[in-house]
């Protein structure tokens, strides 16, 4: 067929037509709701890094290698200060206890994100071990950020940043 009309579409063509049109609009919205999830995705991020920004301090429990993990991912940016050796301590079982500021917090979130290929201009690390890690990491994180009441008064305990899913013992019957 040419670029000529040749006459009345059959029911057959006009179906065709419409299925296309319909694709092409699907597709639209598509893009349009993409775009407000990414936007929604980015205020979220701002505001939960600008709340960690305020905490004075949290604890972060994980796994020496989880920590070492952390460090090596956050001291890419030149603003990261490692915690002194005051701020961790030795819980046992290759477990660490390590008190961070809202800063190093917000270095830790935003690395993290980064690393796990998490919305913005994020990047995505190239081994699927290290976006899971940190994937693990950010939502923890965020998830006792996100806990943090800012109307609440008396300045409530922060709860601790824990990873560890460890099976607890179950005494034997």
């Amino acid at each position: 067929m040419g670029w000529f009309r040749r006459g009345p579409l059959t029911p057959e063509e006009i179906a065709e037509r419409d299925a296309k049109a319909r694709r092409r609009r699907e597709r639209a919205e598509q893009k349009i709701r993409d775009a407000e999830a990414r936007n929604r995705w980015d205020q979220q991020r701002e505001d939960r890094l600008e709340k960690a920004a305020g905490i004075s301090n949290v604890e972060l429990v994980c796994h020496r290698d989880t920590w070492a993990f952390v460090v090596d991912k956050s001291s890419l940016r030149t603003s990261w200060r490692t915690p002194s050796e005051d701020c961790v301590s030795d819980e046992g079982n290759d477990m660490l206890r390590v008190r961070l500021s809202g800063p190093q917090l917000v270095l830790v979130l935003f690395s993290m994100a980064e690393e796990a290929g998490y919305g913005g201009s994020f990047g995505v690390a190239p081994f699927v071990g290290d976006r899971v890690i940190a994937r693990r990491v950010y939502d923890l994180a965020a998830s006792v950020v996100d806990s943090i009441d800012l109307d609440a008064q008396g300045g409530r305990d922060i709860p601790p940043i824990v990873i560890d899913d460890r099976v607890a013992d179950t005494p034997e019957p």
